[in-house]
């Protein structure tokens, strides 16, 4: 249990580096001129990109193993596209506003919010 504990636990540190990475090239892009929109679907594009080179080393095998989509499956990928998208756009909003440093906190924050509200609901406590 203190090894998937740990796992989180670096993982969220990767997530909070990697969102203060992105955020300062926001900032940098904002002094420069670009919109938000510019800035977000240059992401979008930068992560189709790479998620495309990625699948080109993938093996071919493992994609025809496949199982079928399901209108369900479609809506929680669009509910999941959805609120990342909206993560994106109001985190990058923000930045225009407040230091990068106090954004990733407030972003990181989320997280914990989400376990608490969790715990509550399903009243099962998470480790």
């Amino acid at each position: 249990m203190k090894n998937n504990a740990l796992k989180g636990s670096l993982f969220i540190a990767l997530g909070a580096s990697s969102y203060g990475m992105l955020a300062t090239f926001v900032k940098i892009a904002y002094q420069e001129g670009f919109t938000i929109a510019e800035v977000t679907i240059s992401q979008f594009c930068l992560g189709f990109a790479g998620l495309f080179i990625l699948t080109l080393f993938r093996n071919n095998k493992a994609a025809s193993k496949a199982a079928p989509s399901n209108t369900r499956a479609i809506l929680k990928s669009i509910t999941a596209g959805t609120s990342m998208g909206l993560t994106s756009i109001f985190y990058y909003k923000s930045v225009q506003y407040i230091p990068v440093s106090v954004g990733i906190v407030l972003l990181m924050q989320t997280y914990g919010w989400v376990l608490f509200w969790k715990s509550l609901f399903i009243k099962k406590r998470q480790a």
